[in-house]
């Protein structure tokens, strides 16, 4: 298998739509498959943009001997961790373009809820931004965090008109949230008649899906703050003993995997 060479930056304009499970499931599946199909060859990195709510750091980041966050550690060795910043902070904020410098094969970037216009805010110029990752041999997608909500449909239209229609545009369906998505596929949620699903498509954007996993199961790894693949090793914090809910893991992951071969994050 192989990783494509990418720079996925995770977006919502509002909150609670999966966004982070989304990054977390990607950073899993990714470093999973890079440690058992690819021995290792790449650099998975993660970059928790909110830390405040920390769900990105708070299971992926490497802890100290008190079980805390460990900045320096996690910034010293990205590729086993997670680097947190400030999105909304300016000098904070810089990390979304200096972590070129670490040296990601795959970077992740878990963007706080309510940021598709902060890279404008913060380096002035989308298309300078953009390529400086191109420059380097990053493609760049923008993943955007769909539930059944109306506003959450509303924000894609904006966040296509940020980025241009030089990126790809990756539309994630938190299958969690319901299966049924009228406000993105409505010809009435805009005046001009035409679909939030039909502005994806006209970009060349992809559709895909979250899967969903049983609530129960979440909520377990969640109190222990376990990472998926995690929950599934016996001895390890947060190791779920019930066999039905580890099988209930290994699907969303499999299932994940699939999402993620379809948009051409991994290749066979």
């Amino acid at each position: 298998m192989k990783i494509d060479k990418r720079i996925a930056f995770v977006l919502s304009q509002k909150g609670g739509v999966g966004k982070s499970t989304f990054s977390k499931m990607t950073i899993d599946v990714l470093r999973r498959i890079n440690t058992e199909h690819c021995d290792g060859a790449y650099k998975v990195m993660g970059f928790d943009g909110d830390p405040k709510v920390g769900h990105l750091k708070d299971v992926y980041g490497i802890k100290n001997a008190d079980g805390q966050y460990d900045a320096v550690l996690n910034r010293r060795t990205p590729e086993f961790g997670v680097v947190a910043f400030d999105a909304f902070n300016r000098k904070e904020g810089l990390m979304a373009l200096d972590l070129l410098d670490m040296g990601p094969d795959f970077a992740v970037v878990d963007m706080p809820a309510g940021s598709p216009e902060v890279i404008k805010q913060l380096f002035g110029d989308v298309d300078s931004f953009k390529k400086e990752y191109r420059a380097e041999g990053y493609a760049i997608s923008i993943v955007i965090v769909i539930d059944a909500l109306k506003t959450s449909a509303q924000s894609i239209k904006n966040i296509l008109e940020i980025w241009g229609d030089d990126v790809q545009y990756v539309v994630a369906r938190n299958l969690s949230k319901g299966s049924a998505f009228e406000f993105f596929t409505s010809k009435s949620l805009f005046n001009d008649g035409v679909s939030a699903e039909d502005l994806v498509l006209q970009a060349q954007g992809k559709i895909i899906d979250l899967p969903a996993l049983n609530m129960d199961a979440y909520a377990l790894l969640d109190a222990s703050g376990a990472s998926f693949s995690a929950s599934l090793v016996d001895g390890t914090p947060g190791y779920l003993s019930n066999r039905s809910y580890r099988s209930m893991v290994r699907r969303f992951l499999d299932d994940s995997e699939e999402e993620l071969k379809k948009i051409n994050w991994i290749q066979t």
